[in-house]
């Protein structure tokens, strides 16, 4: 399964700090709870056009009682 989310383009190294603190742990928590496994970011611009995308891919392990999210890299796929 698949989430997707959208926000606001970043244009300040504060917006990318509370990005990655407040939005992705959210992002997190419901889709752990939601059994999603992949999030689908779109960044828009103050017209609503979307100008970026970004993948992460929803890890957790239990032993280490750790979470993190992992941006997926887009090129990988085209390696194959």
């Amino acid at each position: 399964m698949r989430k997707t989310e959208s926000g606001r383009v970043m244009t300040h190294p504060k917006q990318h700090t509370t990005f990655q603190r407040f939005k992705l742990l959210k992002f997190w928590i419901q889709s752990f709870l939601g059994g999603v496994g992949k999030i689908v970011c779109g960044f828009r611009d103050d017209d609503g056009q979307v100008q970026e995308n970004s993948s992460y891919e929803l890890v957790y392990e239990p032993r280490q009682e750790e979470v993190r999210l992992f941006e997926i890299d887009p090129d990988a796929t085209k390696r194959h």
